[in-house]
């Protein structure tokens, strides 16, 4: 089982805070096999209508069904969507006591039309939408900060869902962040298109996609790498904690203000339809941060509850039995746990922080093998995070000669980080992991092999600032050499049986 698995097994029920533009997406399902004489459209014969909440309402929907207990807070209109969204609501389980009707209002409405020919998926024909994009009268937004300060300082976590409706008001947002940052409680943003990010300076997290990232660094993001190289300006402009910017098809990436960057691929899925995708990636999201969940690895189960989602047609609620079944499935290995060394001082204060234990160990694992595994094993249970300093391909060349590696380091990279017990891989090009040690001072450096603790490179840094040195044994007969050794012998003995 991996980690992250392991980790939303214990994941409990946690106190959550939804703020934002509730809406109502209706769904109007039909045959569409005509074409209307009347103009060059097709006709769709209406059937079925199903209402389910959205915006907001939706991170609220899904919140609840992944076991949370969610206060919602929003402004409806009093009209029949508004009606119909608080009884959807309020059958979830769903605190409704702070959706405020406003009858200067429209509740928000997306109306959906999807048809197709019998047996085969609906598709989505046509959207119509009944909003109200004004912002909310200044003395509305203080009424509703007043009602729901109280529950915003006991919770685990705040969710602001701005849909550029009008309910995120600037006062609104920095007051709510404001109480976050007062009381230890992670705020976390899905901005609105076209909105200053003046708005939301100080949060601990902001999660736009790609066009808002687009938007905020004031040019085309393409790529993961472009996405990173972003992120820094975007964060900085508004003093952002973290930033995680999803990206469709190329998955997410995570920056933190430590200077930590990590990008996480995504999984292939049977795409039936991404409404709603982006709602639950910060529903689930929200729920692992709730629980304490390192971020990496609540990004990770952010991006499978969303790949769920996208499996579905509308937005659809997912089960937590739904999301453990979609982490069971997710490879380890296509998570990159690679660490830039410039981000190790700020991994090591994060640590400190959380009173944990930072494991360090070092090698070329070139042909990766059971005596590596072994010893990563052994390392990551003296602590809490594992850091791996992995050989670069030329710094092998110069040590072992031009013969190695066998195999590259991005394949190394990735074998590495398949692995459970190790948390991050940083590569370094110096025949000796001393500036790495200097840079992340862990509590424990762990060498595999049959040396004392006096001979183990590094040594006299890490008991410097108080650390220990433990020596782990090696696998008797197990090494990347004598497996070399052993396939060079056998492909010999078979050229000599060839010229018999």
């Amino acid at each position: 089982m991996s980690v992250v698995l392991s980790l939303s097994n214990q994941m409990k029920s946690v106190s959550a805070l939804v703020v934002g533009d509730v809406m109502l997406d209706r769904y109007v399902f039909g045959e569409a096999s005509r074409i209307s004489p009347e103009a060059p459209v097709v006709i769709l014969e209406a059937g079925e209508t199903e209402n389910r909440p959205g915006g907001a309402a939706g991170v609220a929907k899904f919140l609840s069904a992944l076991g949370a207990d969610v206060t919602l807070a929003g402004v409806v209109g009093c009209d029949e969507p508004g009606d119909s969204l608080v009884r959807l609501l309020t059958d979830a389980n769903i605190d409704c006591r702070f959706v405020t009707p406003d009858p200067d209002r429209k509740t928000t409405l997306k109306e959906r039309f999807l048809g197709g020919h019998p047996q085969r998926q609906p598709c989505q024909m046509l959207r119509v939408d009944h909003e109200t994009r004004s912002p909310l009268p200044d003395s509305l937004a203080e009424t509703i900060l007043e009602r729901i300060l109280s529950t915003a300082e006991s919770c685990d976590v705040i969710l602001l869902v701005d849909y550029a409706k009008g309910v995120c008001t600037e006062f609104l947002v920095q007051e709510l962040i404001g109480v976050g940052r007062r009381n230890g409680i992670p705020v976390l943003v899905d901005p609105g298109r076209d909105v200053p990010l003046n708005r939301y300076r100080g949060a601990w997290l902001l999660k736009p996609n790609r066009t808002e990232a687009s938007e905020m660094a004031g040019q085309k993001i393409m790529s993961a790498k472009q996405a990173l190289e972003a992120a820094a300006p975007i964060m900085s402009a508004c003093d952002i904690e973290n930033l995680v910017i999803t990206l469709d098809s190329d998955g997410s990436v995570l920056a933190t203000r430590e200077g930590i960057q990590q990008h996480l691929p995504t999984q292939a899925r049977q795409v039936a339809d991404i409404t709603g995708a982006g709602d639950m990636f910060l529903a689930a999201l929200g729920l692992a941060v709730g629980n304490r969940i390192e971020l990496f690895d609540a990004l990770l189960i952010a991006n499978c509850a969303a790949g769920v989602e996208v499996e579905m047609i509308g937005s659809a609620a997912i089960s937590p039995q739904e999301l453990q079944d979609s982490l069971a499935r997710c490879s380890p290995c296509e998570v990159s746990k690679l660490i830039r060394r410039e981000a190790l001082a700020g991994l090591r204060d994060n640590c400190r922080r959380a009173g944990k234990r930072i494991v360090f160990t070092n090698g070329c694992f070139d042909l990766l093998h059971s005596g590596h595994v072994r010893c990563l094993e052994e390392a990551r249970m003296m602590g809490d995070v594992l850091v791996v300093g992995l050989n670069s391909d030329p710094g092998i060349t110069r040590l072992k000669g031009n013969n190695r590696p066998i195999i590259p380091q991005d394949d190394r990279i990735r074998m590495l980080s398949a692995l459970s017990c190790v948390s991050f891989v940083v590569l370094f090009g110096e025949d000796t992991p001393c500036p790495l040690l200097k840079l992340l001072q862990p509590d424990v450096l762990v060498k595999g092999g049959t040396y004392s603790t006096d001979e183990v490179v590094g040594r006299d840094i890490v008991e410097h600032y108080g650390g220990r040195v433990e020596v782990v044994s090696i696998t008797p007969g197990i090494s990347t050499s004598a497996l070399i050794s052993r396939i060079l012998d056998r492909e010999m003995s078979h050229v000599a049986a060839d010229n018999h």
